[in-house]
């Protein structure tokens, strides 16, 4: 879209009346923000005082639900922690069809690919709920890197995380649907874990079928049936509050054998 269209291209946010991002910044208790950024995989290694250089490279921006961040093939390169809200990541396929693949969550931290490699984005962000985020420059990030060896440690983790996710999903192209399915219910599970052994992981917001079937490039009938029957096994639970995989490894396991 462009600034001809008369309409705020995907990366600009329109505050009518709203108070500036640093303004925004200080209306909100930065006590509040800094227990956020503690729950940021890159950051949780940080004392109070990194925490706070964390939010001192950020400005607060806030976005209406539906609001696009960034599209893919954008030039942008900040890095987002989302602080409230809810974030959708997704691409768009070679049939036009958006394919979403997960969602972000307060605490979560995303955009570090740009803003590392100096390259176009490589997906789309809009927000699923009124969202606000800080958002770190691209010349910011490198000095958080470069102050803090535990935010590179962790960043290079995050990395190799995003490496194996998208193996997997390249293996699984072609698969039949209930191996994408289960595929991404044990990629959703993993991003939810607090740690690389968990058994019982709960997942919230539970992701609805019509959202699985967009991850999974499926459909929700699909998707349905699948839940179901893994439910019937005893591997996962759902409410409308959290879907929770009861045994993680045995998940993976069924995964493998369903593979074949």
């Amino acid at each position: 879209m462009s600034a001809s269209d008369g309409m705020p291209p995907p990366c600009a946010i329109d505050r009518g009346d709203e108070p500036d991002g640093r303004t925004l910044l200080r209306r909100l208790r930065s006590a509040e923000i800094l227990a956020v950024l503690a729950r940021c995989r890159w950051f949780r290694s940080l004392d109070e005082a990194g925490l706070r250089h964390v939010l001192q490279e950020g400005s607060l921006v806030t976005l209406p639900k539906n609001r696009m961040l960034f599209r893919t093939g954008d030039q942008s390169s900040e890095v987002y922690i989302l602080i409230s809200g809810r974030i959708a990541i997704s691409t768009t396929g070679f049939n036009g069809r958006e394919i979403g693949f997960r969602h972000y969550e307060p605490g979560d931290g995303f955009g570090e690919l740009a803003a590392l490699d100096g390259k176009p984005r490589s997906a789309n962000a809009k927000a699923a709920q009124p969202s606000q985020l800080l958002r770190i420059p691209a010349a910011g990030f490198h000095r958080l890197v470069s102050a803090h060896p535990s935010v590179a440690e962790e960043v290079l983790k995050s990395l190799a995380r995003l490496v194996r996710a998208l193996s997997d999903r390249v293996a699984e192209n072609g698969a039949k649907a209930s191996v994408r399915i289960i595929g991404g219910i044990v990629r959703l599970a993993e991003a939810a874990a607090d740690r690389p052994d968990a058994m019982r992981v709960q997942i919230v917001p539970a992701p609805t079928d019509e959202e699985l079937a967009s991850r999974c490039d499926s459909h929700r009938e699909a998707v349905n049936r699948v839940v179901n029957e893994l439910k019937r096994r005893g591997l996962l639970s759902r409410s409308r509050a959290a879907m929770v995989v009861l045994d993680l490894p045995a998940l993976r396991r069924h995964l493998e054998d369903v593979r074949g």
